[in-house]
Order: structure tokens, then sequence, then C-alpha cells
């Protein structure tokens, strides 16, 4: 049997009519409430304009949500307000989710006849929360149109097919439902994750690696944990776990929590894989699946995006007792509104969670404007039930950290024009939730270090794509009340209604931190088969908060916490310690003037910072009075498993199948060419060369690109620091060249043209056959560390300007020893 047909068997047992019109009205509402009410708005704003495709298949699974209003919302917000007023006789006295619930809740009769009328005609209930006031229904679509009095077609707009209802949900009247979410695919949040430029192989631009490209004492590249702990001068100075120091605070007592969808897998084994690269504990993780069992969780498009959420967050707070991943099955408003509610009901649930993505706020509709802006919508809708959910998380002391965005002083009003980081989309609107009241709202900032072991600060400004701005929605918080820069007016308010218009809006962002601006700076995680990968945006920024802030947290007097961060983070900005606790980007006479388009970046608190970046030590210790941890108790170490494969044949790695997904918008597993099922290395008898070998799924030389270009299929691997790579380049003609080099940040130098062979097919394998004096002559027996795999297309060609698009990716798992063969 050959090597590749050998290496082929290991992956293989590795890898093994409803018509639309309805009845006239629902059934199911409770006797004493049998007339009904059409909620005329809850339906996708502008949906006229859209192209009609006809019916939607009436056996497609939905899930929807009932939002039904809470009883007593003024002795809420009276709490609220008593909650965080110093002086109060229930100041701090945060509830419990079981407290909450009995004080707050929907009465269980209300609750039950919404029941009764939501299951009627075949709906199922997959969760509710205690408080009573979320339903989560799944089932059909022609149940849906049965239960709601709706019909739900398939539109078209802007190159993009979805769902949706045509016209609002008819519910009984009297029991206080406030909107249906999930009617429609249309509505939902997206990510802000900022990765490389993708620049051309060769090009002459691309981040970094970490302090390492230094002049006059100023560092660009990506930074690293150890970095950010002395740039933002955090407490401690070395990892209090496994080296044994436990008097630093480095998050002991702690939990955190990162919102999320679809896969997990892979974000955790790339995390593992940052740990061990960075001499870091392994934190406990939680898996959550927020949308019940009758979804599925397969989703990895945003995996980078979670990537670089865990690693920074932990990266911040190593030695946190653990971190759970709230995930649901998409983004859409009603799987991201149960992704909120289940944080809010765990009565284990961490006191500080990041979100890093958003929508417009109340969703104007996501690729135009609505008519009218103050008309009630399905994204109104989702933004009053948001709003509930986080509010009830701030009652309980809980803290949201959410990115401010990347395209500047907007929101991505028309999101297939919109390149994160890259664009601004000029109408300036804000995204929620990090614009909520109720979430800390974090802004991006670039910044370089010195040239140190230790480096501090030698440069920080804002980052020009960096979110920020004024709400047109939120009345100024109390807690924004000294802040005079702050001078929007709000135009509307949530859910349509007119109480806070000409009221002052809040300003965001709340603090800043780190974005990098992709071409000189960033954070190096591990993702897509790489072990420096460049993260950035302000989905870095969020986290990086939410990490150093349980560190803080972490020394509070009591065992219940500080709190919603924001009451406590701007009573410091006002107090006489806030230079040393915050640094003002705006206000250094190093910093560039800079904005985020509409706004720009000045001294004090600002559009584009906020009240500025941390001193982490600073806050705690004026906070706290002490930097101590209060319950230093460290996690039981997860276990670390071996890095050393089970046998020379087994794959160091294996993805899979159907994962891929097209950079220009095809659906997940639409290029089996592209499609990576596994990788390995074998080294030739005498010791020469490394034969790096992948399996696609259909390995073919057609270019899956229709603008020219060509396809590339890249394995890698790290040795002494050098990330190298090996790569099978197939161009618009069809051939095939071989080459090796090294990846340093986003930038791919190629060194060596080699030899190599296409074994086109299903379970086809590309082997690339690289002389190990090329990639830095590593002996028999050493370590290639966190071995990988990507795929990418080139959109355009290097004459236009094209571009490399990642496509698929897979690993690490084990090292590969130099020596180890599965047979020639």
């Amino acid at each position: 049997m050959s090597r590749a047909a050998r290496f082929t068997s290991a992956v293989a047992v590795v890898a093994l009519a409803v018509s639309t019109a309805v009845a006239a009205g629902p059934a199911g509402a409770s006797s004493a409430s049998t007339a009904t009410v059409r909620l005329a708005g809850d339906v996708v704003p502008n949906l006229s304009t859209y192209r009609d495709l006809g019916p939607t298949s009436p056996t497609r699974h939905v899930q929807v949500d009932i939002a039904i209003a809470r009883p007593h919302p003024q002795a809420e917000r009276a709490f609220y307000a008593a909650l965080y007023t110093r002086g109060s006789g229930q100041y701090h006295q945060f509830l419990t989710p079981a407290q909450f619930d009995r004080r707050f809740g929907v009465e269980a009769s209300r609750f039950a006849a919404v029941r009764s009328f939501a299951t009627a005609h075949g709906l199922t209930v997959s969760r509710a929360t205690g408080s009573r006031d979320l339903l989560v229904l799944d089932g059909t679509v022609a149940q849906v149109q049965r239960t709601f009095d709706v019909a739900i077609h398939n539109v078209r707009s802007q190159g993009h097919t979805y769902y949706a209802n045509t016209a609002g949900p008819r519910v009984p009247a009297g029991l206080g439902i406030a909107g249906v979410l999930g009617l429609n695919d249309k509505l939902g949040m997206h990510l802000f994750h900022n990765g490389p430029a993708n620049p051309l192989r060769n090009a002459s631009h691309g981040v970094t690696p970490a302090q390492d490209q230094c002049q006059a004492g100023t560092c660009v590249g990506l930074t690293t944990p150890q970095d950010l702990w002395s740039i933002y001068q955090q407490p401690g100075g070395a990892t209090a776990n496994p080296i044994g120091n436990h008097t630093v605070d480095f998050g002991q007592g702690q939990h955190m929590a990162v919102f999320g969808e679809g896969q997990t897998a892979p974000v955790i084994t790339n995390l593992r894989t940052f740990e061990r690269l960075h001499k870091l504990p392994r934190v406990p993780m939680t898996i959550v699946h927020t949308d019940g069992s009758k979804v599925a969780y397969t989703d990895n498009a945003g995996e980078v995006e979670w990537d670089l959420d865990t690693q920074s967050s932990t990266g911040m707070a190593p030695d946190v007792l653990g971190e759970t991943l709230y995930f649901g099955h998409d983004l859409s408003d009603q799987s991201v509104l149960n992704v909120f509610n289940t944080w809010a009901d765990d009565p284990n649930g961490p006191l500080q969670a990041n979100a890093s993505y958003g929508e417009c706020e109340e969703n104007p509709v996501g690729d135009q404007l609505a008519s009218t802006p103050a008309a009630f919508s399905a994204g109104q809708m989702f933004t009053v039930s948001s709003e509930a959910a986080l509010a009830k998380a701030n009652m309980e002391g809980r803290t949201l950290f959410s990115s401010a965005g990347d395209t500047g002083s907007s929101c991505p009003v028309v999101p297939a024009a919109t390149l994160n980081g890259l664009t601004n989309s000029v109408v300036p609107i804000v995204n929620y939730p990090a614009s909520s009241p109720h979430a800390v709202d974090v802004g991006g900032t670039v910044l370089y270090g010195t040239d140190a072991k230790s480096p501090r600060r030698a440069l920080e400004y804002s980052w020009t794509y960096t979110g920020g701005g004024t709400s047109f929605l939120f009345a100024k918080p109390s807690y924004q009340d000294g802040i005079t820069q702050i001078a929007g007016i709000c135009a509307d308010s949530p859910g349509g209604g007119t109480g806070n218009v000409g009221k002052p809006c809040r300003g965001a962002p709340d603090v800043a931190a780190q974005s990098g601006d992709i071409a000189s700076n960033g954070y190096g995680i591990v993702a897509q088969g790489q072990t420096n990968y460049p993260g950035g945006g302000t989905s870095l920024s969020s986290p990086l908060w939410m990490g150093m802030w349980t560190r803080v947290q972490a020394a509070a007097r009591s065992a219940k916490g500080l709190g919603f961060a924001n009451p406590t983070l701007y009573k410091q900005f006002a107090g006489t310690h806030s230079a040393q606790e915050f640094f003002d980007i705006g206000g250094g006479p190093t910093s560039p003037p800079a904005g985020n388009g509409y706004y720009v970046s000045t001294p004090g608190w600002d559009y584009t910072s906020g009240m500025g970046s941390p001193n982490v030590a600073n806050l705690a210790r004026y906070i706290n009075g002490s930097t101590t941890p209060k319950h230093p108790v460290l996690p039981a170490q997860a276990p670390v498993g071996s890095t050393s494969r089970p046998g020379a044949c087994t794959p160091l790695f294996t993805d899979a199948a159907g994962d891929d997904s097209y950079p220009l918008g095809t659906s997940s597993g639409g290029n089996p060419q592209l499609d990576v099922l596994a990788g390995t290395i074998d080294t030739s008898p005498d010791g020469k060369t490394l034969r790096v070998l992948t399996t696609i799924k259909n390995l073919s030389t057609s270019a899956a690109s229709p603008a020219g270009g060509g396809n590339e299929y890249y394995s890698l691997w790290t040795y002494k620091g050098t990330t190298y790579f090996a790569d099978a380049e197939v161009d618009a003609t069809g051939a095939v060249t071989y080459h090796d080099g090294t990846v340093a940040g986003s930038q791919y130098t190629t060194a060596h043209t080699v030899t190599g062979h296409f074994g086109s097919g299903r379970n086809g394998v590309v082997e690339v056959d690289v002389p190990v004096a090329d990639v830095g002559s590593p002996p028999v027996g050493a370590h290639l560390t966190a071995p990988g795999a990507q795929t990418k297309v080139l959109v355009g060609t290097a004459q236009t300007g094209g571009l490399i698009e990642a496509a698929d990716s897979a690993g690490p798992k084990y090292d590969y020893v130099v020596g180890q063969s599965c047979g020639s």
C-alpha cells in the first residue's frame, strides 16, 4: 500500500404540501382571553421592497421566541436605581436568578395561558426563562403559520435569500405578549472580528510577531498576554498557577463567559495550543447550548472570533475557575436573545460575559434604513426583550462587555458593502448590544509597546475604525451624568416609543483597549492552522477588558462582587485618582489626532475611546483597597492530554467534512475541493525530506474562484518559534506548483520551489516534499508543534489587486516528531 493510500485509509477510519392559507384566528388562547390582536409591526421593515419568491417549505424547521412583558416595570426600575445608588439600603444587594424570578416574574397563570396558545398547533417548548418572560418554541413553518395566523415566504434582497412573515403575528389579547421573534431569518447579529488583511502571498505588508519590530524604542507587531499584563499594568508578574505564587491576582475565584454560536470543539483545541505555547494554565471550559437539542450547532463561520474571545480573555485572567461558552446555533435575533436569557437565568452564571457581535440599534433592517424608524418592527422587539434580559443580569450583579464595532462612527447598514476595519458606512448609528445602558461598550486602540522584556506603553491612540458615537435610542444613563462631552439627543425610544425623544442620549464607548489596526498591530492567537494568527478589532478590545475586569473583581471585598461595572468605572473616572486608573487616549502629547469618521479623539472622555484604557492594578487598588484576590481559589487543572499521536499512521489532525466556506458567500460545504479532512507529516527514509500530506474531500485542479485566481493548499507547523508552511498552488489554468516558506502574522513569504504530488479525486491527498534544510533543519526526534492546514482562494489576480481569502482550516491536535513515518 502506498504512503498516500495508507494515510487516506487512516483518515477514513477517523472521519467516517401545505397551503399558505391559514385559519382566521389561532386556537389555544385561554377562556379568559379569547380576543386576539395582530402585532402589525412585528415584520421585517420595508419587506415590500424585497422580491417575493413564494411560500417557504411548510416542513422547514424553525425556532421562535414569544416575548412576554414582565408585570412590574416601575418596581424593577426603582429597585435597579436603589441597587446602584450609594447610601441606599439596597445598595449592591444583588439578587439571585430565583429571587429575581419570584419578585418580578410573569404570573404563572398568565404564562400557562401563553404556553397553551403557543403549543395548540404542534409547536413544542424548547425552554422558558425562570421569570417566564420568554418561551422558546420548536416546530415547522406550517405549525408556525397556523399558530400565529401568518404566511411565511422566501424573499430576496441584495443577493441574499431569507424567509419572512408577510404580516404581523396574531396573538391572544390581554396576555401581555410583546412580540414574536424568529418569524424571519433576516434580522440578526454580525461578527466584528478583524483578521489579517489577507494580502497576496509575498506581499510587502502584514502583521509581524510580537514586539520584534522595534525602532527608537517603539515596537510594532503582535502582542502576547505577557505584553499586555505589563502594558496595562496588571497585578502580579507571573502566572499564579502552575508556578505556585498565589499572592498575585490573575482572576482567582472568578468565572467568565463568552457568547457565540456554532461549533466549540475546534475553539477549545486552539485554546489548549495557545495555553501551551504561552505557558498558561489550562482554563476549565463549560459548554452551554442555548437553543435546545432540536437544532444543530455545526456552523464554524465564527470560529476565529471565538478563538480570539477565549484566548484574549483567559490570557488576561489565566487563573479563573472556568469559562463558560454560551453558544446558540446561529446569530439570529431569537438565538442571541436565548443566549442573553440563558446567562441571566443561570444560577451559577459568571459575573462577567463578552459579546463580540452586534447589529444596528433596533436593526433598522440590516441592509437599508426603515422608512419610519419610530414605527414598531421585528428588530425593535429584539431590543426590548434583550434590554429586559440585560437589566435582569445587572440586578444579579453581572456585566456584559460588548464590542463597539469595526466600521467607525457607523453600523453596517449595508453589510454586503461593508468590510470591518476597512469601511465606514457613513450613517452615524451605533451598534447594539454595546450601546445598551446595561452593557459596557468597548472601543478599540492601536497600541505599541516599548522594546523591553516587560514592555510599557510607547504609544496608544484611537483606531480609525473603532465604533463609537451617540445612541439615538437610549437616554443618557445616570452613571454618565458627569460627562459633559456627551451631547447627543435621542430621536427614538426602545420599541418605537417617544419617551426618550429630545432627551440627552447615551454616549459610546465607555472604555477602550487594544484593537490593533490590521497592518501593524494586533494580538497573536492560534487560529486557521497558525500559531501567530493576527487577531484584532474591537472583538479583541472587549474580551481583553472582560479579562482585566475579572482581575479587579477577584480583589473585591464582597463575594458578590462589584456588580455592573459601569457605575463603578464612571465613579472612579470622576474621582481624584482618575489619571492613575485610566490612560487618556486622546490626551497625551504623543497621541496623533485620530477619529473614527464622524467623531474625533480628544482629551478626556470622547466618542472614540470613552474613559480610556486601564491601569488594572490601580483600578483594583483604588476600588477594592487591594490587588490581592479575596477568594484565591485555583481551579482543578483540566487534563493536559498528550501532544503525541498514538501511532505514526494516525493523522496529526482531522476536520469535519462539509465545513468549508467560500469567501464570496457560497454556503458551507459548497466547495469540496477546498474542504480539509485531515493532515499528517512523514519523514523520508534518509531523513532529509518532510513529506507533508493533506487530505481533501474532493481534490481538483479546478479553481473555485469565478474571478480568475486559483486555489492554495497550505500546511503549517512551528519549530523553534518560527512558523513554516508547505504549499501547493493551483492557478486558473489548473497548473500546480509547490513551495515552502515562513509565516509572520498575515505575511506568507515563499522561500523555495519544491516538488510534490496532487492526488485528484475523492479523499485526494496533496503531498508537498520539503527539504528539512529549508525549514530549520530539525533533527530526528524534534517536535514540530501545532501542525495545521488551510485552504484559500485567490479572488481576482495579482494584476488586479487580488486577495487571498480563507476557505477552510484544520488542526492542531498532535505534534509531529521528526523521523516518524507511516511507510514509503
